[in-house]
């Protein structure tokens, strides 16, 4: 199977973060980026990733990348599909 339709495939088989990146972690080929993908897609559909996978992935940015996921999610977060967090 092509690379490129794994992480699509993980996401729309799953129903939970966690599920979706087993999936990955499973699925074969090159998993960490199939799993990296896959779990981005996860958490912008449903904004439901676990908090401790956030927090243990904030403490190994650096600096300069975490002013840039502030600024990110300033904009992207404000406002949801419904009009509001």
């Amino acid at each position: 199977m092509d690379d490129k339709c794994q992480p699509i495939l993980c996401f729309l088989e799953t129903v939970a973060f966690k599920d979706c990146i087993c999936q990955g972690i499973s699925i074969g080929g090159d998993r960490n980026i199939i799993t990296c993908i896959a779990g981005g897609i996860t958490q912008a559909y449903d904004r439901d990733s676990p908090s401790w996978i956030i927090k243990e992935t904030k403490a190994r940015l650096l600096q300069e990348f975490l002013g840039i996921l502030d600024r990110f999610e300033e904009r992207t977060l404000r406002t949801s599909a419904c009009g509001s967090v």
